[in-house]
């Protein structure tokens, strides 16, 4: 991360990842201010109708529903809360 060369980093990391969201705050921290926007969402269908073989079997069970997408902005400077939103807008 030291290599990239922008002023503003945006990084999307969900609930799912290897890394949880105290060591990615960590990691990103190095780089400036970090704010953070969460945005829950519905799982894949898969994780909602179960885990089947090859053979239609049910072999597994559903552990949630939901998904936490954590977006990440990292800056150099202390950023308004309006600026965090336009930059991390979904067009």
């Amino acid at each position: 991360m030291g290599r990239v060369r922008a002023r503003h980093l945006v990084v999307s990391f969900n609930d799912e990842g290897f890394i949880d969201r105290a060591e990615m705050e960590a990691l990103l921290a190095r780089r400036g201010e970090v704010h953070v926007i969460q945005n829950e969402y519905r799982r894949y269908v898969g994780a909602r109708i179960g885990v089947f073989n090859p053979s239609g079997e049910k072999v597994g069970r559903v552990s949630h529903l939901r998904n936490t997408e954590y977006l990440y902005v990292v800056s150099p400077e202390k950023l308004e809360e309006a600026v965090v939103r336009a930059l991390t807008k979904a067009g």
